[in-house]
């Protein structure tokens, strides 16, 4: 008499080539998660400065050309650090400011600087921001 069932299923070592590429796939989804986890902090902490170099902008803005406004003798250049909080921790950094005075009419090469037109740049953990401020009249 012959069999009419025919056998289902795995051999072992089947299940055991399963079992290794399952593994395979679930340690590089573990990998990849403590990857994933460790960007929010550094996108916080570059978010972090460039909001404190807009600050310093706007303070530089503030007062430019007002009562008080910065050293009369231009060019001027401070460093000094400053502290950066992000994700309940104060980091501090360089913080690099230079003034001096520029060309309206050519910001690329400043080729005849004028005493109303002046650039204003600042440097805070290797990011930088530019603003050109002009006296008003």
């Amino acid at each position: 008499m012959r069999c009419l069932v025919k056998n289902h299923g795995l051999t072992l070592v089947e299940v055991m080539v399963v079992l290794v590429i399952l593994s395979l796939a679930a340690l590089g989804v573990g990998v990849g998660l403590q990857a994933s986890v460790k960007v929010p902090e550094a996108v916080d902490l570059s978010l972090a400065t460039a909001a404190e170099l807009n600050s310093e902008l706007d303070n530089w803005r503030a007062v430019a050309w007002g009562p008080s406004p910065w050293p009369a003798v231009l060019p001027y250049s401070a460093t000094d650090t400053v502290g950066v909080r992000s994700g309940g921790q104060t980091f501090t950094y360089p913080r690099t400011v230079t003034i001096k005075t520029w060309d309206p009419n050519n910001v690329a090469g400043n080729t005849s600087p004028q005493a109303d037109f002046a650039q204003v740049q600042i440097t805070i953990n290797g990011q930088v921001a530019t603003m050109y401020l002009t006296k008003p009249l």
